[in-house]
């Protein structure tokens, strides 16, 4: 995900008072270690082809985990629950985003 776009959703998530940002990566390969390191409720990521292996693994291990799939321009996103299904979000926005975020399981 280009560094703006990172730049844009952090700013999102960090401007809302019951969310917390707690770690960024910058490669798809590398989240599986940081997750179970810091085991996130919530994963927002750009998507990578990469992504779909890791999202398995990773859904396989934390049942209760979200991960937000941002495409490339960054207007729209999936979100991956275990399901395991892909629900398409469609347009986002800064309120669609932490609107997500807030859903509970």
């Amino acid at each position: 995900m280009p560094q703006m776009m990172r730049d844009i959703i952090a700013g999102v998530v960090r401007a809302e008072p019951d969310l917390e940002l707690v770690g960024e990566i910058e490669a798809a390969e590398t989240l599986p270690t940081r997750a179970r390191r810091m085991r996130p409720d919530l994963v927002i990521a750009g998507a990578t082809p990469t992504l779909a292996s890791v999202t398995r693994e990773l859904l396989g291990d934390y049942p209760r985990l979200r991960i937000i799939e941002v495409e490339a321009e960054g207007r729209r996103g999936s979100l991956y629950e275990l399901s395991p299904r892909r629900r398409k979000l469609g347009e986002l926005s800064p309120e669609s985003l932490v609107a997500v975020a807030r859903e509970q399981l």
